[in-house]
């Protein structure tokens, strides 16, 4: 009873201590939402409110946040296994997931992604074995700053983030709405760095990036204007 509905959502996103607006926000609900939620958790003492006004769960009842998430699993296991049989789940939250697999997935809510669809932004890509899908029952159109984090959480290594730099050189991107994407998809370092390298032009790079000399050429390759 104290877990159904808003209170198992806040639970879920309970894996660290979090404030209400960022329990809200997360969640995708009101913040009065959270509020109702937290209140007869706190008072039956499974939370607890920090210091600085963050909520965390009390000792002893830590799993309840592993519970939502496994029960979210699940749940995102037995909507993609109804499309195939051959799958890698490779990033979830508690409405959505991004998945890999050989099989072309048609139900309505699985939106492509990944690397052919970098093609759709005239940046062609060697399409390989694999298909990418973002499962979403409320995403709109795939944007750009999606499918760069998108990339990244597919594969990050050289030659993943030198596309995302060519897409993010080619593309008019929204830097807010990127480091916001970057930051629900778990991979805000590395879209920071790739920032940073086009905002130098390469003077400021991680060791993974190309230099500047040969991204220009990569850039020219694929008629991008740095």
């Amino acid at each position: 009873e104290l877990l159904s509905g808003a209170a198992l959502r806040v639970c879920y996103y309970l894996d660290t201590p979090r404030t209400v607006t960022e329990l809200a926000r997360r969640a995708d609900v009101h913040r009065s939402t959270v509020h109702r939620a937290l209140a007869p958790l706190q008072h039956r003492g499974i939370i607890y409110q920090t210091d600085d006004g963050a909520y965390a769960l009390n000792d002893g009842f830590e799993q309840l946040s592993t519970f939502a998430r496994e029960l979210a699993h699940q749940v995102h296991r037995q909507t993609v296994e109804e499309q195939t049989d051959t799958y890698t789940i490779l990033w979830e939250s508690l409405d959505e997931f991004l998945v890999q697999t050989p099989t072309e997935l048609t139900e309505e809510h699985f939106i492509p992604t990944g690397p052919d669809q970098f093609q759709r932004y005239g940046l062609p890509l060697l399409a390989r074995d694999r298909r990418h899908y973002l499962y979403s029952e409320t995403a709109g159109d795939l944007s750009p700053e999606m499918l760069c984090c998108h990339m990244l959480v597919i594969d990050s290594g050289a030659r993943a983030q030198s596309y995302c730099l060519l897409l993010l050189s080619h593309v008019d991107i929204d830097r807010d709405e990127l480091r916001a994407q970057a930051t629900k998809y778990g991979v805000e370092d590395v879209v920071d760095e790739l920032c940073t390298y086009l905002d130098t032009s390469g003077d400021q790079r991680m060791s993974q990036l190309p230099e500047w000399e040969d991204f220009q050429e990569l850039a020219e390759e694929y008629e991008v204007t740095l």
